[in-house]
C-alpha cells in the first residue's frame, strides 16, 4: 500500500473533475453515487494511513520533516475544506501543482520503504495459509459471509506469493493487519470451543503489533515477513 501515491492519484482526479464543467467537488466526485461516496471513503482512510506512515518513516530517521508542513493542505484537499462540497472551486488555487507535486515525492518514501518476505518466511506463510484454508473449510459455525471474506484474504495472499510481478508490489504488512483481524472475529463467532480455540491460536501465530514499529523479536508469521529484507 502506497498511501502518498494513492491521495495523488485520487486529488488528480478531483483537480481535473472540478476543471471539467466548472463542477462543484460534490459533483466532480460523483458523491451522489455508491462508489463515488467509497472512492472519497477510501481517501479519507488513505490520509489516515499517511499521517502513520510518515510518523513511521519519522521513527526510522528518513528526513520527511518538510512533507508535514504540507498535511494540513493535503487534508483541505481530500474533504474540500473550505471550498465545500456544493461551491464552484477554481482548480488551480483549490489543488496547487506545487502542493501536490510534494505529494507525489513522498510517494517515492513510501515505496523505498516497501517490505517483502524473504524465501523462508515466504515458506512459513504458505504453510500458515493453507492451515487457515483448512479451519475456514471445518469450521461450519461462523457465518458464509465471514468464510467467504477469509477465503478472499487467503486467496489473495496466495496470489502474491505464486506470482513475482504481483508480489513485488503487494502489501503484506496491510494483508496481515486484515487477516489477524478476521481471524479475531472468526474465534469470536465461532460456537464449538475446539475450532473457537483454533481461530484464536492462528491470529496468535499470525501476531500484530499494536504500536507502530513493535515488532521486535516476536516469535510471528508476520514479525518475519515484515523484518525480512528481501526474496
Amino acid at each position: 500500500m502506497n498511501p502518498a501515491q494513492n491521495l495523488y492519484d485520487f486529488l488528480i482526479e478531483a483537480k481535473e473533475g472540478t476543471r471539467t464543467g466548472n463542477q462543484w467537488p460534490r459533483d466532480a466526485r460523483h458523491l451522489q453515487d455508491d462508489a463515488g461516496m467509497d472512492v472519497q471513503l477510501q481517501a479519507v482512510q488513505d490520509l489516515i494511513a499517511l499521517r502513520r506512515g510518515l510518523d513511521e518513516l519519522e521513527a526510522k530517521g528518513r528526513r520527511i520533516s518538510v512533507y508535514r508542513k504540507y498535511l494540513r493542505a493535503w487534508t483541505d484537499m481530500v474533504m474540500s475544506y473550505p471550498e465545500g462540497w456544493t461551491n464552484a472551486v477554481n482548480p488551480d488555487l483549490a489543488f496547487p501543482s506545487s502542493t501536490l507535486d510534494h505529494l507525489y515525492s513522498l510517494a517515492s518514501w513510501f515505496e523505498q520503504d516497501a517490505r517483502v518476505p524473504n524465501e523462508e518466511s515466504q515458506d512459513e506463510l504458505r504453510e500458515f495459509l493453507g492451515d487457515v484454508e483448512g479451519l475456514i473449510e471445518g469450521d461450519e459455525t461462523i457465518s458464509w459471509d465471514l468464510k467467504n471474506y477469509l477465503y478472499r484474504l487467503v486467496r489473495e495472499m496466495q496470489n502474491a506469493l505464486a506470482d513475482e510481478q504481483v508480489f513485488k508490489r503487494f502489501d503484506f504488512e496491510d494483508a496481515g493487519r486484515r487477516l489477524w483481524t478476521a481471524l479475531h472475529t472468526a474465534s469470536n463467532m465461532s460456537g464449538n470451543e475446539q475450532t473457537k480455540k483454533q481461530w484464536r491460536d492462528f491470529a496468535d501465530k499470525l501476531w500484530w503489533p499494536t504500536v507502530a514499529g513493535a515488532l521486535g523479536s516476536a516469535p510471528s508469521i508476520i514479525a518475519g515477513v515484515l523484518t525480512a529484507g528481501g526474496h
